[in-house]
């Protein structure tokens, strides 16, 4: 449960989570969160290989899925001209992120943490 802890509490620092984009720098500045954010996931995708049916990873697998599929979506995207189409994109993601991490909190009788899910709200 200790590399569930650690990714909860990492997760609340990751500025496309916790925050809203107003313009192209908090675009900009929101999708360079969720490459980093992806690269977390994926040592704790690492870290966690060797257990074999863990929930977290398949949790793990999922969100990794959902930003593979918001960056083939934004690849093509103008930070200008898309600003609007990006920052909705982003929306989607945030949460289907948050979404995915409260059920598992839930499902596995942990406590939320209050801040990150409040963007859910």
């Amino acid at each position: 449960m200790e590399a569930v802890k650690e990714l909860l509490i990492r997760s609340e620092d990751k500025r496309f989570l916790t925050s809203w984009q107003c313009c192209s720098n908090c675009t900009i500045n929101a999708i360079e969160s969720v490459l980093n954010y992806r690269a977390l996931l994926v040592d704790k995708k690492v870290q966690l290989s060797h257990i074999k049916g863990s929930k977290l990873l398949q949790a793990v697998d999922y969100i990794l899925h959902e930003i593979k599929h918001f960056l083939s979506l934004s690849e093509n995207c103008d930070i200008h001209r898309d600003q609007k189409y990006l920052s909705k994109q982003l929306d989607i993601l945030r949460r289907n992120i948050l979404g995915s991490l409260k059920k598992f909190c839930e499902d596995n009788e942990m406590d939320c943490p209050e801040k990150l899910f409040a963007m859910l709200e």
